[in-house]
């Protein structure tokens, strides 16, 4: 249970966040999030890693892309209510993604995946280590540039680095092996 309500925690705000960003009203975006992860809930057991090109951010934003797709062909052909639909205006302002775009999708949903797992883990690490990490891998400075300046030896910035990374690929990847019965 600790397990699912962490990975929702993440995955739950990931996926609203992905679809505000494809550009769906929040109580839509509400819904297409439920959707995912109810289907994420049902099918984890099934869900197994390759190693390669499957992973779990793989293969949950597949179902949210499909989840997007299928709520906006479901509303958007059909008729204004006769107060006018707020919604159909949106809907027909948002773009059903092509094959090319599925890359670009694909690439958001990461970045707000990301940036998600960024909040939640910057106050797991020691203020010196978290600016190592952001000054190297945001602002792109060098590694002498960083010891320079937060006076720190150059293997402990090149671990302070590798330390963050590794966690974020820790939680990118993380995910409960079962449902919760």
């Amino acid at each position: 249970p600790d397990a699912w309500e962490r990975f929702f925690a993440l995955w739950g705000k990931t996926l609203l966040d992905y679809c505000l960003h494809r550009g769906f009203q929040l109580q839509d975006a509400e819904e297409i999030t439920q959707n995912v992860l109810a289907k994420v809930h049902r099918g984890i057991g099934r869900f197994k890693r390759d190693g390669g090109k499957l992973r779990l951010r793989h293969w949950v934003f597949d179902i949210a892309r499909k989840e997007s797709i299928r709520f906006r062909e479901r509303y958007q052909n059909k008729p204004a209510s006769p107060g006018g639909s707020d919604f159909q205006v949106v809907s027909n302002q948002v773009p059903a993604p092509s094959f090319g775009e599925e890359t670009t999708g694909s690439i958001e949903f990461e970045r707000v995946l990301i940036s998600n797992i960024l909040q939640k883990i910057e106050g797991d690490f020691e203020p010196h280590v978290w600016k190592a990490f952001w000054l190297s891998v945001v602002e792109g400075l060098t590694g002498p540039e960083i010891s320079t300046q937060l006076g720190m030896q150059p293997n402990a910035v090149r671990q302070a680095v590798f330390r963050v990374k590794k966690r974020i690929q820790e939680k990118r990847d993380e995910f409960p092996q079962k449902a919760p019965t």
